[in-house]
């Protein structure tokens, strides 16, 4: 049985040697994996049963669990610039017009910071915009750009021959590949010409890219986009403090004592010969009932938005499976902290905490948990 993640598509599938493997969307918006697997105390072996995709219209209507507004309460000064309106979006972008949005952030600031010394030639490179892949109308808040464009990939200033400039970039089939070309005759193969992009790009090899100087540290696609969209600064409202939880009352009678009984029979050595799960002697089940929900690539998605639900009413589902088999596991196939304002803006502990809450059992390390380096 296996869990996975990363390639955000959702399937249940078995391989010719029994093996099921299950992986759902992703985002908070594909829902969970769930598989029941029934396992034999004594002989050790175990059947899959029930291995299925759980869709959020499972969940996305239940009550919701007070463990969201309790962590967004918790880490509040943190997550306050998330909810700063930075500016004004009069019309509806979908994720290929910010996609050619960014490429031509990038070029004007190669232009106004390295132009004067280089003739810059374009700016882009491949730019992903993650869920909910558009920006709606209306005002426009950091949080809402960091959830499109959370990457910290570094504003990069590149020198390219003209061959691998026509090929990888002026002429690419990756439709992931957004340029803001300056205005040009001819590339001449042998020459060399000036672009800017960032990181993720300038350090991928097959691009055969030249790395001149690297922008501002701490200045990336969104704070371009910010600075696009920027108006008259509206101060965000930081969410209100979640209510204090009040402690349930203990009983005040004691717990009565145990009547005293008969000295029990001595315990049954169990056993199965023929692996059919009911002991040879006393006739018991010897078969356990284990629940396993797998979430892979949440991406930090901890609250509530119009393309997915919040994981507080998903902790309910969780928790509902949980009292009803106290033998349930919660695991994750990785990629868990990158992505939403919120988590980003606490480097992940945000979503750890609420992981820790619910006692996952066990988490792989996607390659998303390494965005903010190795000590994360």
């Amino acid at each position: 049985l296996v869990f996975e993640g990363h390639t955000h598509q959702g399937y249940r599938l078995i391989d010719d040697r029994g093996v099921y493997h299950l992986q759902n969307r992703g985002d908070n918006k594909g829902g969970i994996s769930h598989a029941r697997v029934l396992i034999n105390s004594v002989t050790g072996s175990y059947t899959v049963r029930d291995a299925q995709l759980v869709s959020t219209g499972k969940y996305s209507d239940l009550d919701d669990d007070p463990i969201v507004d309790t962590l967004l309460d918790k880490y509040a000064e943190q997550i306050a610039p998330a909810y700063k309106v930075v500016g004004f979006n009069p019309r509806y972008m979908d994720s290929s017009q910010l996609g050619q949005l960014i490429a031509d952030c990038y070029y004007r600031l190669g232009v106004k910071e390295w132009g004067d010394e280089y003739d810059i030639i374009l700016g882009g490179g491949l730019v992903s915009v993650r869920s909910p892949y558009n920006l709606p109308a209306g005002n426009v808040t950091y949080g809402m750009l960091q959830t499109l464009v959370p990457f910290d990939n570094v504003l990069t200033l590149c020198s390219v021959r003209g061959s691998d400039l026509i090929s990888k970039f002026l002429e690419t089939t990756n439709n992931k590949y957004y340029i803001c070309a300056a205005d040009y005759d001819t590339i001449d193969p042998t020459a060399t010409y000036y672009l800017v992009t960032d990181t993720y790009t300038a350090y991928y090899a097959p691009n055969r890219l030249t790395v001149i100087e690297e922008y501002l540290p701490d200045v990336f696609a969104r704070d371009l986009l910010a600075d696009y969209f920027a108006g008259e600064d509206i101060p965000g409202e930081v969410p209100d403090e979640a209510p204090e939880e009040v402690p349930g009352e203990s009983p005040d009678d004691p717990t009565p004592e145990a009547p005293e009984t008969d000295a029990p029979a001595p315990p049954c050595v169990h056993a199965d010969a023929n692996s059919d799960g009911e002991c040879d002697r006393c006739r018991i089940s010897l078969l356990t009932v284990f629940d396993f929900f797998s979430i892979n690539d949440l991406h930090g998605k901890l609250d509530d938005a119009d393309s997915h639900p919040g994981v507080d009413e998903l902790t309910t589902y969780l928790k509902n499976a949980r009292q009803e088999n106290p033998y349930t596991l919660f695991l994750s196939a990785g990629d868990m902290w990158q992505g939403s304002s919120e988590s980003n803006l606490t480097g992940g502990l945000i979503i750890t905490d609420w992981m820790n809450s619910l006692g996952f059992t066990s988490m792989s390390l996607g390659n998303h948990e390494y965005d903010w380096g190795s000590d994360a």
